[in-house]
């Protein structure tokens, strides 16, 4: 519309000229020694204005040919640069679909057309990445960190590369450098944390979230569970340095962080007891365990107890649990108390309601050890018939890679993933049940009566 209008506007200034020189007729004389040209104003203005146009086209004409060799150029060197970015899109798309030769291949095109563009330095990376060739792959991404625009990309890669071949340690120096050169790059900060925590660095691993806490890339719930699982890991580590103190005030921590985190319950409930505080833990595991029952709390009352005979353990079970007598996983750790007293009729009261269609594994071998122990052979032994094709033991099973933990940790033993370990059935047999099948046939066969219902986990806490 503005262009409209000015259009306009300059019609108008030429029609009003116009108009003006019409209302004002004259001539102009012009003389040439004995030569004199009479002419309208009007004409010799219209012959000054056609001049003046040809000048103009003539100087635009000029400078025409004077820049078509440059022109040429730049022409040639926009084609080949369209063209050069048109290989780098082509070999994107064939690295995303997998066509290791079309990648290559265009990658070379690409870097022969661009001249070595950066970004060619990451296609041919990725080329050589899809085709397996790692020492390729480093190269192009050692070319990339050596660039400015591409350094921190190449690191990234660089970092990529060490953690695929399994070297944490190089990943992690990877990573420091580019929190150095970048400092509170998101993706720096996540890597920082993932890599110390898988190397059990719990302490540096507390410093990187605070760090991704403070660019508010952790928050909430999420950001409470990280401290609470560093908490409970750098209090075991205190332990192990003899640091009873910060082991216990790093305990505490945790607990307060997370209560309903069984790790941070049963480990705090142990230090406790080791100090001295006995209610304070026993308090501790009763209301972990009326929260949410957990093998480790069980474990851990055991531990508590073990200094106190078989009998009385069981007579403290009955008084710290009563009120929560009716819950099948309670009526599971009392009646290992009482296989361990010896009390066969009371184990019976407390697991019969249990053993019905469906029964656990754990249930199962709990009725055969009772069965052991009145005599029963047969009945021990279609009791652990029936163990074997019961719903298997849970066991600390990895999210990530699926492997299994012996014991719970804050990043998983095999492949190092953060705070992936839970407590489920497997597919397979559970570790330790085996085992325990295996040692009440064995009391089967000697004649020899005990109490070995569940040994993969009273037995090992009672020798804690």
């Amino acid at each position: 519309m503005i262009r409209l209008l000015w259009t306009l506007a300059k019609i108008g200034v030429v029609v009003a000229a116009a108009v003006w020189l019409a209302q004002r007729p004259g001539a102009v004389e012009l003389r040439l020694g004995n030569l004199v040209i009479e002419a309208p104003t009007g004409a010799l203005l219209v012959t000054l204005l056609f001049f003046g146009l040809l000048a103009a086209f003539a100087y635009r004409f000029w400078l025409a040919v004077r820049r078509a060799p440059q022109a040429m150029r730049f022409g040639r060197a926009g084609r080949r640069r369209e063209q050069g970015y048109r290989a780098l899109s082509l070999g994107m798309v064939a690295v995303a679909a997998g066509a290791a030769d079309e990648a290559r291949r265009r990658a070379r095109e690409a870097d022969r057309l661009l001249d070595g563009a950066p970004l060619t330095l990451l296609l041919a990376a990725q080329a050589a990445q899809l085709d397996g060739d790692d020492s390729a792959a480093r190269r192009f991404f050692q070319a990339m960190v050596d660039e400015p625009e591409t350094s921190l990309l190449g690191l990234r890669g660089l970092m990529a590369q060490a953690n695929r071949s399994g070297d944490r340690d190089e990943a992690l120096a990877i990573a420091a450098r580019a929190q150095k050169e970048r400092p509170g790059t998101p993706w720096v900060l996540e890597a920082l944390f993932d890599l110390r925590t898988a190397n059990g660095d719990w302490n540096g691993a507390s410093a990187a979230l605070e760090a991704l806490a403070g660019r508010k890339l952790v928050r909430g719930e999420d950001l409470r569970r990280r401290r609470a699982v560093i908490a409970v890991e750098r209090s075991r580590l205190a332990e192990e340095r003899g640091d009873k103190g910060s082991a216990l005030s790093h305990a505490r921590t945790a607990w307060k962080l997370d209560p309903a985190l069984p790790a941070a319950t049963a480990r705090l409930a142990r230090l406790e007891g080791a100090a001295g505080h006995g209610s304070r833990a026993e308090k501790l595991l009763r209301d972990g365990w009326t929260k949410a029952p957990h093998p480790l709390l069980s474990e851990t009352l055991e531990a508590l107890w073990s200094r106190l005979t078989p009998a009385v353990r069981f007579t403290q079970g009955q008084r710290l649990l009563k009120g929560d007598i009716e819950r099948p996983e309670t009526r599971s750790l009392l009646a290992d108390l009482a296989l361990a007293a010896g009390q066969r009729a009371e184990a019976r009261k407390l697991v019969g309601p249990l053993a019905g269609e469906g029964a656990s594994a754990r249930i199962c071998r709990q009725m055969a050890s009772i069965a052991v122990g009145e005599g029963d052979t047969a009945g021990a032994r279609n009791w652990l018939a029936r163990a074997r094709l019961a719903p298997a033991d849970p066991a600390w099973f990895c999210r990530a890679c699926s492997a299994v933990s012996a014991e719970w940790r804050g990043a998983c033993p095999q492949c190092g993933v953060f705070d992936s370990l839970e407590w489920r059935p497997p597919a397979p047999p559970a570790p330790g049940q085996a085992d325990a099948i295996a040692a009440i046939e064995q009391e089967l066969e000697t004649g020899h009566v005990a109490a070995v219902a569940a040994p993969s986990r009273t037995e090992a806490a009672r020798e804690a």
